[in-house]
């Protein structure tokens, strides 16, 4: 039924979740290689056993398609999609061509704004390095001040010689412009002229006895020098290329950049994703490319891998779109380029092997901490999802509830939820809990029953069920919650984490026992970190409920009181009637309230 028009696939499973994003130049071709078994991989067949919809969406290209595939990975993220969890911002060195006196600064933001752009570097250390060295080493103006006509007095920089002052009457303007053309110059690894003429002057003033300035020339020869050891020239020409290699054991590829930048190697980068689906070798590097790219504010003239990528053409149309160029794909198998490549490939080879080492690593303490888990509570079974609930509140004011979620224990934050208590008005965590977990299950519920009906198209937010609910609390909190969960005829366990004096985590609560965990420093470890993630996302969330409420307030009306009072009225009273309810002399016994404040409060509340 599917068109024969570009566009793009959502595959979803029982539950309603998207599990893989694909874009087709045909929609109806590429849908059929899935149906009539076209697409053979055993991986993909396996994912075909959990696929019970799929949606398609139709667009006017298959640029369009591409972009569009791109979004729903960045926002489903999707298991069997390669994903690239990464939101990286490189910083780029920044000459403002567009002031009359630039500046060299670092920024992270690319604009249309006449300034002159160097990077992006990966290596921030590197880019403070440069900016630094210039602005110390150069007499440039250093401050964002907006220069007028009249001319202002110099600041500071100006008398101790390390800025021309343009800021005055009568700045020299050429010398300047001379001066910034020469850090463009080194920024770039063209210095060769400019150090004879740094050596010339140093010699001159030498000679002439004027040591002071042959020592700021010496200081600058030396900044040239020490920016140039770290470019390694690779090339001759100025070129602007990205050399992208790929090695792959198993389920795991990991990608490494070199970053060539006017023809040196400004820095290199890595990055390991997962492979579900035995992915090609020309299909996976366009995942990659397109992926990385559709975040990246700088794409290079050229892109050099060791295999083309699948629809190397669409590629190279959407990032010359992007980039304002023309942008080509680079596939040498010999020279200078394929040497390099080569280079990458070993980088990308070993990272793979030491992030293997990891892996194994982590996948045994958490087995380890998962089987000690089910072993102090004597459970059976598996305990693969965790949730975690807190309730966070001051006297019962903005009280709120969180949701964490580990799974394989590890966070899994695109999980969390928070909650605003809705029905509870008072310092009540029984009823807080309660409230938050009828809610969570309720929803969970009717959206199982929704996807069921085919009602629900994008999966829900909670119907993923937990194997394990923990609680911040002790046995009342347990027995709060698992009233809540016996009235859904749920049978999940549910866990009271308990603290001890100094806030500590010490003991679990399960089936009316305590159970002792400060002996066992792996399980006890554990419990900690989901028990602070969990008050750390209530805190964080209550926290800015109060922000919201201070920011927006009718005390912003009464004369005399800003956002210290506020404040300092809301941690008092906790609400706006009561701060209405408070006479003068209450009032005033705040410390930040004074008694001509607390009568302009009470005044404006009796008018």
């Amino acid at each position: 039924k599917a068109p024969l028009e570009p566009g793009v696939y959502l595959m979803k499973n029982s539950n309603g979740r998207i599990i893989y994003v694909g874009k087709a130049k045909s929609l109806k071709k590429r849908l059929k290689q899935y149906v009539n078994g076209g697409r053979v991989e055993r991986k993909v067949k396996a994912m075909m056993g959990h696929v019970r919809d799929i949606e398609y969406i139709i667009t006017d290209s298959e640029v369009e398609a591409l972009v569009l595939e791109l979004n729903f990975i960045k926002e489903e993220k999707p298991p069997y999609n390669i994903m690239l969890r990464d939101d990286k911002s490189y910083p780029y060195i920044k000459v403002t061509l567009d002031e009359e006196y630039p500046r060299v600064i670092k920024t992270r933001n690319v604009k249309k704004d006449g300034a002159r752009y160097f990077g992006p570097y990966p290596n921030t250390g590197y880019v403070n390095l440069m900016v630094n060295l210039i602005n110390d080493s150069f007499p440039i103006k250093k401050c964002a001040k907006k220069l007028g006509k009249e001319g202002q007095r110099p600041c500071l920089n100006y008398h101790i010689n390390r800025c021309m002052g343009p800021c005055r009457k009568n700045a020299d303007t050429d010398g300047y412009k001379d001066l910034i053309k020469s850090i463009i110059a080194i920024i770039e690894g063209r210095s060769e002229e400019l150090l004879k003429e740094l050596k010339s002057k140093m010699a001159e003033h030498a000679e002439n006895m004027e040591f002071e300035k042959a020592a700021k020339k010496r200081d600058q020869i030396k900044a040239v020098d020490y920016i140039h050891e770290n470019q390694k020239v690779i090339f001759e020409k100025p070129l602007d290329q990205d050399y992208i290699a790929m090695a792959r054991k198993e389920e795991k590829v990991s990608f490494m950049i070199f970053y060539i930048r006017e023809g040196r190697l400004v820095g290199k980068d890595n990055y390991i994703i997962e492979d579900l689906l035995e992915t090609d070798g020309g299909e996976i590097i366009m995942m990659f490319i397109s992926q990385y790219y559709s975040g990246s504010s700088y794409i290079p003239k050229e892109i050099v891998a060791k295999e083309l990528p699948y629809d190397k053409e669409l590629l190279e149309k959407w990032l010359s779109d992007k980039r304002g160029g023309k942008t080509s794909f680079l596939c040498p198998k010999r020279g200078d380029k394929a040497k390099l490549l080569k280079m990458a490939e070993k980088n990308a080879i070993e990272i793979l092997e030491k992030q293997a080492e990891k892996e194994k690593e982590k996948a045994v303490k958490r087995k380890l901490v998962a089987d000690k888990l089910k072993k102090a509570l004597k459970m059976e079974g598996k305990i693969e999802r965790i949730e975690s609930y807190d309730i966070s509140n001051i006297s019962g004011v903005y009280s709120v509830g969180s949701m964490v979620v580990f799974e394989d224990s590890e966070p899994a934050k695109r999980a969390y939820r928070r909650f605003r208590i809705r029905t509870v008005d008072q310092a009540d965590d029984y009823k807080s809990m309660q409230e938050i977990l009828y809610r969570r299950f309720k929803n969970g519920l009717d959206e199982k029953d929704a996807i069921e009906k085919g009602d629900l198209r994008l999966g829900g937010k909670f119907s993923d069920f937990p194997d394990l609910i923990l609680i911040d609390g002790g046995l009342g909190h347990v027995h709060a919650v698992a009233d809540v969960i016996e009235a859904f005829g749920l049978d999940i366990p549910v866990i009271g984490m308990k603290k001890d004096s100094k806030h500590r985590t010490e003991s679990l609560v399960y089936k009316e026992k305590t159970i002792e965990i400060k002996q066992d420093r792996e399980l006890l470890k554990f419990i900690s970190r989901i028990q602070d993630e969990t008050h750390r996302f209530a805190i964080e969330y209550h926290k800015k409920l109060r922000g919201q409420a201070l920011s927006k307030s009718v005390l912003d009306d009464i004369k005399g009181v800003g956002e210290k009072r506020k404040n300092a009225l809301f941690k008092a009273f906790g609400t706006i009637d009561a701060i209405k309810e408070a006479d003068a002399e209450t009032l005033s016994k705040l410390k930040e309230i004074d008694r001509r404040t607390a009568e302009a409060i009470v005044d404006y509340f009796n008018k």
